[in-house]
């Protein structure tokens, strides 16, 4: 037999074990969207994977909150990771199955964890199979992030490369993206703190205006972050919050604003959070006031390895999906966190056209259909096969 016609047969095979998993992977789906937690909270969440998994089947890992399940115990080898975590909206999408808790699985992680239920349950039946596990893990909304707390705990000790897939609108349906290089920015946060001197409106030459510096270090901020940064790299600096004072006609002794600045590169980073200090400094002092910078760094960019995204691609074409246009974008996923230590790969799955035109990740109406769960777990197994060129054997490599 060939080497092409070994490869092909493993597919079918794989394909075919998948099959006979996806009806209890959508009822698996649905349960999971009904009981949707957001971070650090995802105990109901556990339990229902655990009793899809099974017994045995499964370890705690991150002090408990994330799930690790081997196919070789004590090995990890290529490692599958979904979500668990859901978003604190109020789900208004009308499925008979939604949560009603006051959480809403508004990002698809419900659709991830199914469906790496299913290629779990598969590609383990399959007993030549290379070493592999499959990550459930918590808080990838919200920090601490659940995969920094999964890396500093060692769970991927011994892992050769990391996978996951992402449902995303911007894909179109039947389709899915797998593109080297960066593909989500690094996410970080920045809170500025302006003290003056508080006093009367009508004599603001007797105060330190700390509401008048702030506005220009907002207007400043956003027009020095498009100076500073290449306009061919991705950069986005935004004030999601300004608050301060309480009277009309008096002038308070401080004000706040706080946002996020996003790159691609860690060189853009490192200036976008130099910038934050200097314009707030700079800005406050011509007021005669003083201000106060906090950053807080989240996650890195996500960098797909070249390899492994190549060889995905042929995989999904391999598998009969269709390739979607490169896909990259400023939002951000702690996936970054595997990717700047192994090599990673996230696919973006399309479910464009499948939503209504106004829905998109994190809208209370986002509902991608239940075939959505196939379409992750066939991505799922594309990244697994790819990763197993390099690290299996036999048909496998």
């Amino acid at each position: 037999m060939t080497r092409g016609a070994a490869a092909a047969g493993l597919r079918a095979r794989a394909q075919e074990r998948l099959a006979r998993e996806l009806p209890g992977a959508i009822e698996l789906r649905r349960r999971l969207h009904e009981v949707a937690e957001v971070a650090h909270r995802e105990d109901r969440t556990r339990a229902a994977l655990s009793d899809a998994l099974g017994s045995g089947e499964w370890e705690p890992v991150a002090g408990g909150k994330s799930l690790l399940a081997r196919s070789d115990p004590g090995r990890v080898g290529i490692v599958l990771r979904a979500e668990m975590d859901a978003l604190p909206i109020e789900e208004e999408s009308g499925a008979p199955y939604a949560c009603r808790a006051g959480a809403m699985h508004a990002c698809g992680h419900d659709v991830h964890m199914a469906a790496l239920v299913a290629a779990f349950r598969a590609l383990r039946s399959l007993e030549d199979a290379p070493p592999f596990a499959a990550l459930f893990q918590h808080s990838e909304e919200a920090y601490p992030s659940g995969a920094l707390e999964v890396v500093e705990a060692g769970a991927l000790a011994g892992a050769h490369a990391v996978v996951a897939a992402h449902v995303h609108p911007e894909i179109e349906w039947g389709a899915a993206s797998a593109d080297g290089g960066a593909i989500n920015a690094a996410s970080d946060f920045f809170d500025i703190t302006v003290r003056g001197r508080g006093g009367h409106a009508a004599y603001p030459h007797r105060a330190r205006d700390a509401i008048a510096a702030l506005c220009h270090i907002v207007g400043a901020l956003e027009q020095a972050a498009a100076r500073a940064i290449d306009p061919t790299h991705g950069s986005v600096l935004s004030v999601g919050f300004v608050s301060g004072g309480s009277a009309h006609n008096a002038l308070p002794d401080g004000a706040a604003a706080g946002g996020t600045f996003r790159t691609l590169d860690e060189r853009d980073r490192e200036r976008m959070a130099a910038l934050v200090e200097s314009v707030a400094h700079a800005g406050a002092r011509l007021f005669e006031c003083e201000a106060d910078v906090s950053i807080t760094f989240g996650e890195p960019p996500l960098v797909n390895d070249d390899g492994l995204a190549a060889a995905t691609r042929d995989e999904l074409r391999a598998l009969g999906v269709a390739l979607g246009g490169p896909l990259r974008s400023l939002g951000s996923d702690d996936f970054g966190y595997f990717s700047e230590r192994l090599p990673s790969l996230m696919v973006f799955v399309g479910v464009g056209g499948a939503l209504p035109s106004d829905v998109g990740l994190h809208h209370p109406r986002f509902l991608p259909p239940d075939d959505a769960v196939r379409a992750v777990a066939t991505a799922q197994l594309a990244g697994f096969l790819a990763a197993a060129r390099a690290h299996g054997a036999g048909p496998w490599a």
